[in-house]
C-alpha cells in the first residue's frame, strides 16, 4: 500500500491506494483506488464541499526576453523579461466527499479540531478515449527565450471555502502526482523485424598473457604486462621488450565488431533478453594459432570483458506555450546492467568461423542473469519513458532507443574500454494501441526509419547505486514530430 500525505496549517490530507506493479500507472494498470483521509487540525468554519480527485494537464513555461530602450548607435538597452505559462487539461475525475453512509449528502459546514473524514476513491486513467502523455517534469531550458513542459498526473482533495468578504469563494488544494507510463500513438502493426547494427572499435595493442615458445613447443608466460604503446620507442632504449620486432610479438591490435539485432519497434513490456541480440564479431588477419591459443590453451590476446549493456532513450519534444514554441532533446537512461569482472567474459579462441562472411563470431546469451529475463525493461525504468504522441499543438514527442554496449580488456593492470553505440531507429511502444484513438489519424508503421535526435549530458544512476555519466553532447539529425 502507498501512503502519501500533505498538509497545511488547518487541514492535512493523506492518500491510500495499491502501488502498480511498475511503480506507475498505466494502460496496463489503470486503476486507482484507495482511501482519502482529512484531517482538521483546527477548527475551519463554512466549508462548501470537499473534493477528492484525479487529473492530468500538460503544463507549460516561457521566458520572453527582449530589450527595451535600445540604443541605436551602441545597441545597447535593458533586458525586459515576461512569462507565459499555459496548461492544457487532459482530464479531470472526481467526486464530493459524503458522510460514512453512502447516502448522506456532501460533507459540508464547520468542523471541529481533531474531526476526520474518510472516504475511498475509485478512479480510472482514460487512456481509451484521450492520448495520455507519459508523466515528464520539466522538460526544456529555463533561460531566456526557453520553454519548459511537463505533464502532471494527479491524486488532488479541494477544499472550498466561503468567504464572506471576497467575490469568489477560496479554494485549498491538496495534490499528490503520481507517474503515468503511456503507450505510443503510432500503432505497431504486423510482425517485429530485427536490424542489424554493427559497430566496431579497436583495441590498440592488447598484451598477451602467453606466448608460443618454439623451441619448447608450448605457451609460456609472456614478460610484458603493460604495452605503454604511447612511450614504447623511448622504453625501447633500456627494455628489450618494447623493442618493434619484440613487441609486435607479444601484443596486438585487436578489431572488434559488435553486432545488435534490435526490433524496430521496441515493447516494453518484453524482457531486455528479448529485445536485443548480441553478437561478437573479429576478422583475423593472423592464424588463430598460436596467436590465441595453442593446444586449446589461451593466450589471452583474445580475452575481453562485457562490462555493461545500456538502454537509453533519445527524445525530442516540441512545445507550444501561448504564442511561443520551443523545442527540446535529451538522452534519458531507462536501464543499465553492469557486469563484475569475468562474470560476462569471451575469448576469440573460442569463436566459430563464419564462412560466408569470412569472420569469427561469437553469440552472448544474457539468459543467465534474472535482470534480463525475470521482468519486463519497464520495471527497471526509473521513470516513465517518452512514447511517440502529441497534445494538440501544445505537446508533441518522438523518440527512438539507443543501446551502449562497454567491453574491457580484462587486463587487470592496464585497464581499457571501449563503448560502442548503436543509435537505432526503433521506437518504444507496450501493445496497448487502441483503435478508438478518434481524435488523432496517424499511420500505422512497420518500419520505422527516423533517425534518432541529438542529446546532452545527463547523470544518472542504476537501481544498484552505481552512478555512472552518459556521454554528450552529439550531433545526430533531429525526429519528425508526430502530426
Amino acid at each position: 500500500m502507498g501512503l502519501l500525505s500533505s498538509s497545511k496549517r488547518d487541514i492535512a490530507v493523506s492518500f491510500a491506494y495499491s502501488i502498480p506493479e511498475y511503480r506507475c500507472f498505466g494502460p496496463f494498470d489503470p486503476n486507482v483506488k484507495g482511501t482519502v483521509e482529512v484531517k482538521f487540525l483546527r477548527k475551519v468554519k463554512k466549508i462548501l464541499n470537499i473534493r477528492v480527485g484525479l487529473s492530468g494537464t500538460v503544463d507549460g513555461t516561457f521566458i520572453h526576453a527582449y530589450k527595451t530602450d535600445a540604443n541605436s548607435d551602441y545597441g545597447s538597452g535593458n533586458t525586459k523579461r515576461e512569462t507565459f505559462k499555459d496548461s492544457t487539461m487532459l482530464f479531470d475525475i472526481g467526486k464530493y466527499l459524503s458522510g460514512h453512509d453512502s447516502s448522506e449528502s456532501t460533507i459540508a459546514g464547520d468542523f471541529e479540531t481533531g474531526a476526520v473524514i474518510k472516504n475511498e476513491f475509485d478512479f480510472r486513467f482514460p487512456f481509451e478515449g484521450t492520448y495520455l502523455p507519459s508523466s515528464c517534469v520539466n522538460i526544456g531550458g529555463s533561460n531566456d527565450n526557453q520553454g519548459i513542459v511537463s505533464v502532471i498526473y494527479k491524486l488532488y482533495v479541494t477544499v472550498t471555502h466561503r468567504k464572506e468578504y471576497r467575490k469568489m469563494n477560496y479554494v485549498q488544494e491538496f495534490p499528490e502526482v503520481v507517474a503515468y507510463q503511456a503507450d505510443s500513438m503510432l500503432p505497431v502493426t504486423g510482425s517485429v523485424t530485427y536490424k542489424e547494427y554493427n559497430i566496431c572499435n579497436i583495441f590498440r595493442a592488447k598484451v598477451k598473457k602467453f606466448v608460443f615458445d618454439p623451441r619448447l613447443n608450448m605457451l609460456v608466460p609472456s614478460s610484458l604486462e603493460k604495452a605503454h604503446r604511447r612511450t614504447r620507442i623511448i622504453r625501447s632504449i633500456w627494455n628489450d621488450n618494447y623493442r618493434k620486432d619484440i613487441y609486435s610479438s607479444l601484443t596486438k591490435d585487436i578489431s572488434i565488431f559488435c553486432v545488435l539485432h534490435i526490433p524496430d519497434a521496441i515493447n516494453i513490456m518484453h524482457t531486455f533478453n528479448q529485445i536485443i541480440k548480441l553478437k561478437i564479431r573479429v576478422k583475423l588477419d593472423v592464424p588463430m594459432e598460436p596467436n590465441f591459443c595453442f593446444n586449446n590453451q589461451s593466450t589471452g590476446l583474445g580475452v575481453f570483458d562485457i562490462e555493461q549493456i545500456g538502454l537509453y532513450q533519445i527524445y525530442d519534444v516540441n512545445m507550444k506555450i501561448q504564442q511561443y514554441t520551443d523545442s527540446h532533446r535529451d538522452k534519458l537512461p531507462l536501464m543499465l546492467m553492469t557486469f563484475k569482472p569475468g562474470t560476462l567474459r569471451f575469448d576469440i579462441k573460442d569463436f566459430i568461423h563464419n564462412g560466408t562472411l569470412d569472420v569469427w563470431e561469437h553469440e552472448i546469451s544474457l539468459d543467465s542473469f534474472s535482470r534480463a529475463t525475470a521482468s519486463p525493461v519497464l520495471y527497471n525504468f526509473p521513470i516513465p519513458t517518452m512514447m511517440y504522441g502529441s497534445v494538440g499543438d501544445h505537446f508533441k514527442c518522438a523518440s527512438t532507443a539507443e543501446f551502449e554496449v562497454v567491453i574491457g580488456n580484462a587486463n587487470e593492470r592496464e585497464p581499457k574500454r571501449k563503448t560502442f553505440t548503436a543509435l537505432t531507429h526503433s521506437m518504444f511502444h507496450m501493445g496497448y494501441q487502441l483503435a478508438h484513438h478518434n481524435a488523432v489519424e496517424v499511420e500505422p508503421v512497420h518500419n520505422i526509419e527516423e533517425p534518432p535526435p541529438s542529446y546532452f549530458k545527463h547523470d544518472f544512476t542504476d537501481l544498484s547505486g552505481e552512478v555512472a555519466t552518459s556521454s554528450g553532447p552529439a550531433s545526430v539529425p533531429s525526429r519528425d514530430y508526430p502530426k
